[in-house]
């Protein structure tokens, strides 16, 4: 079944238009006819199965004959600092494959890219895009919060209660389920950090430590950015899930 994004309200019954990014799919890559059966993400958990009922390359007319709320994954944050290109936009993938709730790039002081506050919102855009493409691959009906880059004091400025774990290759860094075992039972949110590469400075680092952030072991080896993003939401949604009894 093809899968589409819409924001709407719309229950049992009632009748939604695809936009015309998803109507020129449906009506001239899909070929789609009336009739044939979809469901539509709406990024605040709910899945709506729907009948088309009239296919054209700007407006596509959808029925709904059904809506599902899925439970929300454990809420689960991601702070990477910032990284090139294609390797950002793979990292916004899985990420949202992995049901991240929010995520906030970085702007660190070894970081590579810079984004200006004129670059920004363009930037959020065309991750928010990839994020949508990849909600629909995976069937995620949880569109992730994108926060527009910001300093790593900031970032630290503004974050609400929660668990703060830091990717790290110090002595002192700890397996996840050490951690959140660790934890009282009421922590609810979880937001993992990534350094550059060349990892935090010492500020950086002592601001993280000031903030409460606790080193985590993502095992003995170097990896990329986006490959400790995989590697780190994977453990962190697993282990959460088993304290859950999911």
């Amino acid at each position: 079944m093809h899968r589409f994004y819409l924001r709407t309200v719309a229950e049992t019954g009632g009748e939604v238009t695809l936009d015309e990014g998803d109507s020129h799919h449906a009506a001239r890559v899909l070929r789609m006819a009336e009739g044939e059966i979809v469901e539509i993400l709406d990024g605040s958990g709910r899945c709506l199965t729907g009948r088309l009922i009239e296919v054209h390359k700007r407006a596509t007319r959808v029925r709904v004959e059904r809506v599902e709320r899925r439970p929300a994954p454990p809420r689960v944050g991601l702070a990477p600092s910032l990284i090139k290109g294609k390797a950002m936009d793979f990292l916004v993938q899985k990420a949202t494959e992995l049901g991240v709730a929010c995520l906030s790039p970085l702007m660190t002081d070894r970081a590579v890219v810079r984004v200006g506050a004129e670059e920004a919102g363009a930037r959020v855009e065309d991750w928010s895009r990839t994020a949508v493409e990849a909600c629909k691959q995976c069937g995620n009906p949880w569109m992730p919060v994108i926060e527009p880059p910001a300093t790593l004091s900031a970032f630290l400025g503004r974050r609400g209660t929660g668990l703060l774990l830091v990717a790290s290759l110090r002595g002192d860094a700890r397996p996840v389920r050490t951690v959140l075992t660790g934890e009282p039972a009421a922590v609810d949110v979880v937001t993992l950090v990534l350094g550059p590469e060349g990892d935090f400075t010492p500020d950086e680092e002592e601001a993280l430590r000031s903030a409460g952030a606790r080193p985590i072991n993502l095992g003995p080896l170097v990896l990329r950015a986006e490959t400790a993003a995989v590697a780190g939401l994977a453990v962190i949604q697993y282990e959460l899930s088993l304290s859950r009894g999911n």
